[in-house]
């Protein structure tokens, strides 16, 4: 198994690396404060290379350009951590060596390795702990988003033969994906909305002039942009044509989010807009995930997918890029696919009963790194459970292909509103466009 970052690789360790291990673990430094003795000899790195470095999800830290070690990290699994005792829990252990300091591999090289312990390992929670006065390791775990969940006043350092004060913190999955979601999510909208991020995590109201910014999500008709907003956190943000934008300014600079999207609100912008010969266009809720399926985190690859109410079997086909051509023309998929040049069909997946498709879940580039889910279900099949199942299984494809999902629909679509809760999205954002 290899995983890559931006700037890292990480690789399982080889005996090979035994004189870069000796010289960084060599240092009185990097071992002691996180509880493990200064190595004396090649031969004894060589040795923990053989011995403690051979767990399934223990990875060399490596620069990407040069292939350079630069330090250690693992998921210590079940059965080589005291941390827990459960097949979907782990311990994240890492350290980087002393001349790489200060260059962020620490929480780089973690944040791979959380993603692929809770995406592809099924973890449902991450433990990682530091002993008092690591400071560096304390910062890390805070950069990283873990918890504090208990302190113990006498803790056994075996390799050193010592008892420290430790300090123990917790990531659960939900934790990490609500995280992972509200980051990207908030840098998506900033621009879409032309401006930062950090406006958005601010508690004033944002209006903008649109303009056109590479790694908006793009749709047919926007271009120009006379208008839109969206409701996030409370708060709003509007971008569209400056004397429009400044008319909204006047009138809605103090208002509150929370019941913007009422009826009275829509007549009133509708006025405004109709005096620059414009009109609302459309009102969506927009949804990220917050859990992950059960069923969708596998162990194991097989496309075979049980539906555990009702004990029936559906074949999972996936198709990717020109593949999905094929569905072109078909109504029975017109929400799956949009055929659209602007945000291209990438991924979909089909669940096969009898040898017929009964549902299709596909997924548009809507941007660089936001993938829109949309489902069809044939009639025959509502009410199994058909559409939460290949929601969640493409929620999964799009996570490990790196991307975020996201899921629009109408607000007055409840059976729509219940595939996204059951496939464990939650409400994020309210978005409102208008055109000519």
């Amino acid at each position: 198994m290899i995983l890559e970052t931006n700037r890292l690789i990480l690789r399982h360790w080889q005996e090979s690396d035994a004189d870069i291990l000796f010289e960084y673990a060599s240092d009185p430094d990097v071992g002691p404060i996180a509880g493990w003795p200064v190595h004396e000899s090649r031969e004894y790195s060589l040795d923990v290379i053989r011995n403690v470095f051979n767990g399934p999800e223990c990875y060399a830290v490596c620069l990407k350009d040069s292939g350079l070690v630069v330090g250690a990290i693992e998921l210590l699994l079940n059965g080589r951590t005291d941390m827990t005792d459960r097949d979907d829990e782990c311990e994240l252990g890492y350290w980087i060596g002393k001349p790489h300091w200060g260059n962020e591999y620490a929480p780089e090289a973690a944040r791979r390795l959380i993603e692929h312990g809770f995406l592809d390992l099924g973890m449902r929670t991450i433990w990682c702990g530091y002993y008092d006065g690591n400071s560096k390791s304390r910062i890390v775990q805070e950069k990283l988003g873990f918890v504090f969940h208990h302190t113990c006043d006498e803790v056994d350092v075996p390799l050193l033969n010592e008892i420290r004060i430790g300090h123990t913190n917790i990531m659960t999955r939900k934790h990490w994906l609500c995280g992972k979601m509200k980051n990207s999510l908030y840098d998506q909208l900033a621009r879409d909305y032309c401006c930062d991020a950090a406006d958005i995590y601010s508690s004033d109201n944002i209006f903008s002039e649109y303009r056109q910014i590479e790694g908006q999500r793009r749709f047919k008709g926007q271009e120009k942009c006379p208008l839109k907003i969206a409701v996030v956190n409370g708060k709003l943000l509007f971008t569209g044509r400056r004397e429009i934008v400044d008319e909204c300014r006047k009138r809605y600079e103090n208002a509150s989010g929370k019941w913007f999207m009422d009826i009275e609100k829509f007549r009133e912008l509708d006025s405004i807009l109709s005096s620059y010969g414009c009109k609302l266009k459309s009102a969506h809720p927009f949804y990220l995930p917050t859990e992950l399926s059960e069923q969708a985190v596998r162990k194991d690859t097989t496309d075979k997918l049980i539906d555990s109410k009702f004990k029936e079997d559906f074949n999972l086909v996936r198709y990717t890029g020109d593949e999905i051509l094929q569905f072109k023309g078909d109504d029975r998929w017109n929400e799956a696919f949009c055929f659209d040049d602007n945000t291209p069909d990438v991924l979909a997946v089909a669940a096969v009963s009898d040898g017929e498709i009964i549902g299709m879940a596909g997924a548009s580039a809507d941007s660089d790194d936001f993938w829109q889910i949309g489902i069809n279900v044939v009639q025959d099949a509502e009410g199994r459970h058909v559409g939460t199942l290949l929601v969640s299984e493409l929620t999964m494809d799009i996570l490990r292909s790196g991307r975020i999902p996201y899921y629009g629909t109408g607000m007055s679509h409840i059976a729509s509103q219940r595939v996204a809760a059951a496939a464990g999205y939650d409400v994020f954002w309210f978005e409102l466009l208008a055109g000519k």
